[in-house]
């Protein structure tokens, strides 16, 4: 929330957009004149003559209902959308929308698997995706998306690679490694002492699968989570299957989007990868995914999916 001064203004009010036909709550900039404030180039922009105390801009933010203000823009003159987007008119309002370029060539290409591990139509599918909702989204590689690297074909010179949650990404494995950064030993989580963090990464692509980092420095024979130390802010997790101790960040909060169900060697279904590892930071007992999906149910263990709060008992583990 924005205060201003207690003194009166001659300007007026900016504001970032209508919360509701000719009301204003969300307050940009004070003491402007309608030219300072429209000049933006936004579709939401709106403006209102009268410059308010801060007493009487918290009431009516607040209790009042908003402040009545006027769009800058009646048209899509003028109206700078950004990358990807257009303006057009939506209850005769300019609106951006996602309308990202997208040609007859690339509708052709096929299906194109996103780094949110979901399968898209085409390319345009994917792009008008990463404008509405992920900004982040990029393509993995084309065709399905799949569970194996088996049928992946990567172009280029990107080698297909399985990431800890075991889903497979086309990446560009490093040739070589800065003679600078030899001697900065880590430990991977096949307790194999390795020179950098770089050349963990350099095997891992060998290997065609992540290796994870379990501590910083050589690896120790009879390592425990007495005997390494762990960067400030992260734990020591036990691995149950008797490899070297994990050092892991700990999430506080899982604010990820939803994607695939994965099933951890704990027989639980958890709703994210996130969640898997709150819940082994939790228990101080490493959890590692078996496979993308819920759990099989068996007879002998129920599967059990983990909602977005992890469960506090132990008798899972």
């Amino acid at each position: 929330m924005t205060y201003v001064s207690s003194s009166f203004c001659s300007g007026g009010q900016c504001w970032s957009m209508m919360s509701r036909p000719d009301r204003c709550t969300e307050s940009l900039r004070t003491n402007v004149t309608r030219e300072e404030c429209c000049s933006d180039g936004s579709a939401t922009t709106a403006w209102s003559p009268k410059d308010l105390t801060s007493g009487d801009l918290f009431f009516w933010m607040s209790l009042g209902g908003g402040v009545t203000c006027k769009a800058c823009k009646v048209s899509c003159e003028g109206v700078r959308c950004g990358k990807g987007m257009r303006c057009i008119l939506r209850k005769q309002r300019p609106a951006c929308v996602c309308s990202p370029a997208c040609s007859r060539k690339k509708r052709q290409m096929g299906e194109v698997c996103g780094s949110d591990g979901r399968t898209y139509k085409h390319m345009c599918r994917l792009l008008k995706r990463q404008c509405r909702k992920n900004k982040q989204l990029t393509v993995e590689y084309f065709g399905k998306c799949q569970k194996t690297c088996d049928k992946v074909h990567c172009a280029g010179r990107k080698t297909c690679l399985l990431d800890q949650v075991l889903r497979p990404h086309c990446v560009r494995c490093q040739g070589y490694c800065p003679r600078g950064s030899v001697g900065e030993y880590v430990c991977g989580a096949d307790n194999v002492t390795y020179s950098s963090s770089c050349h963990i990464r350099q095997a891992a692509c060998a290997k065609g699968k992540a290796v994870p980092l379990a501590y910083r420095g050589k690896c120790k024979a009879g390592a425990s989570c007495e005997n390494i130390r762990c960067r400030k802010g992260q734990s020591c997790l036990i691995d149950p299957k008797g490899g070297p101790p994990r050092c892991v960040t700990c999430p506080n909060q899982c604010n990820v989007p939803k994607t695939t169900m994965l099933c951890a060697n704990n027989n639980y279904t958890y709703s994210t990868w996130c969640h898997m590892i709150q819940d082994a930071c939790k228990h101080g007992i490493l959890l590692e995914p078996k496979y993308e999906g819920p759990c099989e149910e068996t007879t002998s263990q129920q599967t059990n999916i983990i909602p977005l709060n992890v469960f506090d008992s132990q008798d899972h583990l």
